[in-house]
This record gives C-alpha cells, structure tokens and sequence, in this order.
C-alpha cells in the first residue's frame, strides 16, 4: 500500500489506523487556524469595503426572493453570488455582529486547509509532506488578509471550491467517467460564482496530470507503475478540459466587461503595457520575498507607476533562474516546474497586466498561488535531505521551526486587524507614499472631530496623489470644522471633478456655500443631488432650509413635505415645518392643527429635551388657539434652555411667552 492510501473500513466498527491519523492531522490543523485566527472574532468591521459589501448593502440584509435575483444578476467589479447569498446568510444568523461574520471566514480557511491537505494527500500518497503544505496554507501571514477581512469573503469562498476542485479531479482521475467529472465541473463552476479568480484552475488540472497524478500516456511511465491512475494521450487530457475552459473563458469576459463598467480597469494612457511588463516582474519576485520575509505586510500597496531599472532586473533574473533550473529538473524533479507554474499560473490574472485598480499588488491575491511554492520547498528540502538525514529529525524540526515563526508572524498580523485605525497605521509603518493609508486615517480624524491632526496626513496623501477625490473631500470637510468653507469648497470642487456623481462630496460643498451665505449657490448643488438621486432627504432638508432662509416659504414647505415623505422621523423637517405652518404671516399658510402634530412629534422623538422643538410646539398650540398649553411649553422651553446655556434661546421664549399671555399667536414669517 502506498503512503497514505486508506485501509478498507474494519468490520467490527472499530477506526482504522490510516482513518485515525487522518483525523488527528485534520483536527490538529482546525486547532492550529483557531488558535491563530481566533483572536480575529473579537475585532469589528473595518471601514474599507465592509460597509459597501455588507452594513450598508441593504440586498444582503436576510433572504428574499428580490435579494436572491439580485445575487445572480448584480455585477459589482465580480459576478459573484455565492458571495452574496454567504452574506444573506451570516445576516440571518448574526445581524450586524461582526464576530459571525468573521467566524464564518476563519471556517472558510480551516476548511480550505483540510480539503487542501486531503487532495495533496489523494494525489501523492506522501502524508507528511502534504501535512506541511497543508500547514503552512493554514499559518503563513500572507492569508490573514483573506481568512480575516469580512469583505475578502469571495476569496476563502472561492477557495472552498477550488480546494473542493482539487479532491474531486484526483478522485476522478483514479476513475474517469462522466458522473465523476460532473462532480469536478460542479466544484469549479461554484468557485467561479465566487470569484472568479479560479479561472486557472484547468491548466493546473493539466499540471496535475503531469505530476502527481502521471496520467500522461508515455511519459513517466516506470515511475507510476505503481499507481491505479489510468493512462491518457494528451489529446484526450485536453479533450476533458473543455468544458472547464468554456466555463473558465465565460467567467473572464464577464469579470472584464464588470470591471470596465466599475471604472476599475486601469487604460493605457494611465499605466503604459511597458511599466505593466515592469510591474508584474518585480510583483512576483515580490510574492516570492513576501513568501520567505513576511514582516511588511499591508492592506494595500501603492502603485508607483514606474519603477527602477536595477528592481526590474533583479526580479527578471530571479524568475529566469528558477524557471530556467526547473525546466532542466523537468523529468528528474517534476514538482519543481508543476509548482513554478502553479504559482505563477495563478497569479497571471492579477498580476498587474490588466490592472484593476491602483493597488500593486495584494496579500489576498496569493492565497491559492502560494501552494505551488510551498509544494517547490516541502518536496525540495524533502529532497536535498533525504540521503543524510535517514531518520528524519531534520526535516521534522525543519518544519516545526517554519511553521512556529509562521504562527508567531501570522498571530501578530491577525492583530493589525484590530481596527480600521491600526489595519491603516500599519500600512502607513510598513509602506512609502501610501496615499490611502493617510487618507483613510486622516477621515477617522476627521469624524473623531481631530481637524488639526488630520489635515497633515491629508495634504500628505495629496502630495502622492494629487486628484484621489476621497482625499479632497476628507480634507474638505477637516477645513469646513473649522470654518475655513472658502477653502474647503475648493477642495470639494476638485472632488467633483474627478466624480461628479458622489452625492455626499456635493451635499457636503452646499452646506459649506450656506455657512458662507451664497444660497443661490447651495441651491443649485442641491438641486442636482435631488435630480441625480430622487430619494436624497437631506438634499430636500438642505433646499428647504435654503428656501426658508431666502423667505420662500411655499417652495420650503414643499420640500420639506417631501423630505418627510421620505424621511417620517426627521426632527429638523418636522419641526421647521411646523413653525412655518404656525407663525406665517399669511394665512392661508398657516395650519395650527398640522403644526401641532407636527411639533409634538418632534418633542417625543427627542423626549421633550430639545428647547428648539418645544418653543415651536409652544407656538403652534398658540395658533390653534390653546394658549394654556402654549403658556406651559414655553415655561419649559425657558428652563432648558437656561440649563443649556442658550441664552438667546431663552430671552427669544421669554418674549413669545407674553404674547401668549396676552392671547396672541406669533406670526414672524421667520424662525
């Protein structure tokens, strides 16, 4: 029997040994990944994808029929609705609880590195060395992006599949038949679903057939004699791909028409074919180092755009070398060029030749490329030591010390998951001009209220990246805290340039017009918020108040008529309606019986806490005509706001609080 084939199942119930160490490495990998990963279901979300993917996506908030269509036909950078209904699931059972969510991709990983660990164990029959492989999948600090960010759930996912491809085609391969290639077509068009980062899959099945599977008729025939794995010529070899590479080929254009429809595709004109060539060198030779000295790890890596000609020649060298001792080791040492091709077959998609984004490059982007390499050291080390270290207490210590730093670097990268705060300030610590590091961290400043500690890292990033239009509208709204709204709507302005369509960036540049008076302005930048986004209630809240404030009281009643058809609950609309339909001076603007209501809502949203609120409410009972009640809300207006501190607030009352006394409304026209 060979080394890890599995003994017929012992009739008298008991486990059979190969079946209880097949157990105990399986549980002794899910330990290892709870261990190191554990500490990832005490973090939150992160504000970088998760609120687009998941908080914010109302269409992955539970099950329906709308949101399960929405799945399958929403195209959002990737055609992937497993991913999809994943989310629908872990908001069915966790709600907004991040840990569900994070518990759900550490799952996905452990499982990826029991399924990893059972096919390499299928197809070679060697335990031990297919236990290392498995090992270091599970413990290298270059998967803590995918098994721990919420929103990388596409690829441990995607990775369930491909693993699960993996286990089916060697089992298929002992046995082909139709039944059983039906089986490895499903695994491979579920990880598509996915992601579609799997679309390598069938060329490394052809990898496979080489080694160590060995189904190539006439090629290493004498070293498989000892295999059940039938024999077949390539044509056939390629033959039974077919129907994979129709799949993988369809998954490709729709991956490339999405991200040319997101914008994500980067032209020509912004990175030249030559520093493309440039950029996919160094990036695998970066992989490689990342690989053996994985201590600068980042959530993201700025694309330089050019590099420097001795980096291009180093990493050009590099993989010639290893290419070039590959190809001579082709029959002596074949897991050397089945691994090189493995690792750089899965790669080529996102290496930089069709750039999607501005990234570099990404840790998430090795999580199933980096097997091959793995395969490369384990068989190699496996190789060179075998003559001399018969016993073999070498190699095991070997790999106990790989697979101890392995844990201690990964255990400590899991913790720069902590927050969005420490997942940016490590990026920032470990990379050069990382434009979306600053900014990211100069917006937590900015919504912490902290403007004079953001706005260096915001003029920073802009030094890298003059137009990035979130660092323009971050840095905007730091200038508008502190009331320097000439400067921020310039920043705002340049926002726009580069997205007209970011409702928030415009929302945002007419309230600073409003601070600075120019109304007419701010109107304008509303009304093209409400035409590009009918539903937009603070843009109707903001045109409103605007209309108001230029004493157009119809057109600010109508607006905010509409802000509160979209908005029930909105205390400013509720309450600055009411005081119009109170106090106005015409009369047939005025409704007491509506601004009460109005206004009482108001008071029990806020818990008849806000002054504001009551002294309208105080002013609308006067216009119905109850000036008992209006005498009493005016009483309590005063008093808080005395207890507030708002003086004008109460001297304002006071002077209300007479006319109702005497029996009169108040009729101002104005707030």
């Amino acid at each position: 029997m060979s080394e890890g084939s599995l003994p017929a199942h012992d009739p008298q119930g008991t486990v059979p040994p190969g079946k209880k160490q097949a157990l105990l490495i399986c549980a002794l990998l899910l330990l290892a990944v709870g261990f190191v990963f554990g500490p990832a279901l005490r973090f939150g979300f992160v504000n970088y994808d998760d609120p687009t993917f998941v908080l914010d996506n109302p269409q992955v908030h539970g099950f329906s029929v709308e949101h399960l269509r929405w799945a399958f036909q929403s195209i959002y950078i990737y055609w992937q609705p497993l991913t999809w209904i994943s989310y629908m699931l872990d908001w069915e059972l966790f709600g907004v609880a991040p840990a569900g969510y994070h518990l759900t991709n550490v799952l996905l990983h452990g499982a990826n590195t029991i399924l990893l660990w059972l096919a390499l164990r299928r197809m070679t029959g060697a335990v031990a060395a297919s236990t290392v492989v498995a090992a270091l999948f599970a413990l290298h600090p270059l998967h803590v992006e995918t098994a721990v960010w919420v929103s990388e759930r596409k690829g441990a996912l995607s990775g369930l599949f491909w693993t699960a491809s993996l286990l089916a085609y060697a089992w298929y391969a002992e046995r082909p038949n139709l039944r059983r290639l039906l089986v490895v077509i499903v695994c491979f068009c579920l990880g598509l679903m996915s992601k579609s980062i799997v679309v390598t899959l069938p060329c490394l099945f052809l990898l496979l057939d080489y080694w160590p599977l060995k189904r190539i008729a006439g090629v290493n025939d004498r070293d498989s004699q000892d295999r059940a794995v039938p024999k077949r010529s390539i044509p056939q070899l390629l033959l039974e791909k077919v129907p994979l590479v129709a799949l993988a080929a369809l998954s490709g254009f729709v991956t490339v028409l999405a991200q040319h429809r997101m914008g994500a595709l980067m032209s020509a004109e912004n990175l030249p074919f030559e520093s493309r060539i440039d950029q996919a060198l160094i990036c695998f030779a970066d992989y490689i180092r990342k690989m053996f000295w994985p201590v600068d790890l980042a959530v993201f890596y700025p694309n330089p755009g050019q590099w420097e000609g001795w980096q291009v020649g180093v990493s050009a060298l590099l993989l010639a070398g290893i290419t070039v001792i590959a190809v001579r080791e082709f029959h002596r040492r074949p897991y050397l060029i089945v691994g090189w091709l493995w690792f750089l077959g899965l790669l080529f998609p996102v290496i930089g030749l069709f750039q999607a984004g501005e990234q570099s490059m990404a840790d998430r982007y090795s999580y199933l490329s980096l097997t091959g390499l793995f395969i490369i050291i384990v068989w190699g080390i496996d190789d060179l030591l075998r003559k001399v270290d018969g016993s073999g207490w070498i190699r095991r210590a070997a790999a106990v010390a790989a697979l101890a730093v392995c844990s201690t670097l990964t255990w400590n990268q899991v913790q720069t998951w902590k927050s969005t705060r420490t997942l940016f300030d490590h990026a920032n610590a470990v990379t050069r001009g990382n434009y979306l590091a600053d900014t990211v961290i100069g917006r937590i400043l900015v919504d912490e209220g902290k403007f004079d500690e953001a706005i260096p890292h915001l003029q920073s990033a802009l030094q890298v990246q003059p137009y990035y239009a979130s660092t323009h509208h971050a840095l905007g709204d730091a200038l508008a805290g502190k009331s320097e709204f000439e400067t921020a709507i310039n920043h705002y302005t340049t926002a726009l340039q580069a997205d007209p369509s970011d409702t928030a960036i415009r929302q945002r540049r007419a309230d600073a017009y409003t601070a600075l008076g120019q109304l007419n302005e701010a109107l304008a930048d509303c009304g093209l918020i409400v035409k590009s986004a009918p539903n937009s209630f603070a843009a109707e809240f903001a045109m409103a108040c605007i209309c108001q404030a230029q004493q157009r009281y119809p057109e600010a009643l109508q607006h905010y008529r509409r802000t509160l058809e979209l908005s029930p609950d909105h205390t400013g609309a509720l309450n600055n309606r009411a005081w119009i339909l109170a106090t106005h001076t015409n009369a047939a603007l005025r409704d007491g019986a509506e601004a009460v209501r109005l206004a009482q809502r108001a008071c029990d949203l806020t818990q008849h806490r806000a002054p504001v609120f009551i002294g309208t409410l105080a002013a609308a009972l006067a216009e119905k005509g109850d000036f008992t009640a209006a005498i009493q809300s005016a009483d309590k207006a005063i008093d808080l706001a005395h207890s507030a501190g708002q003086q004008q607030l109460v001297e304002r009352n006071k002077q209300l609080l007479e006319l109702y006394r005497a029996g009169k409304p108040c009729h101002v026209a104005s707030p």
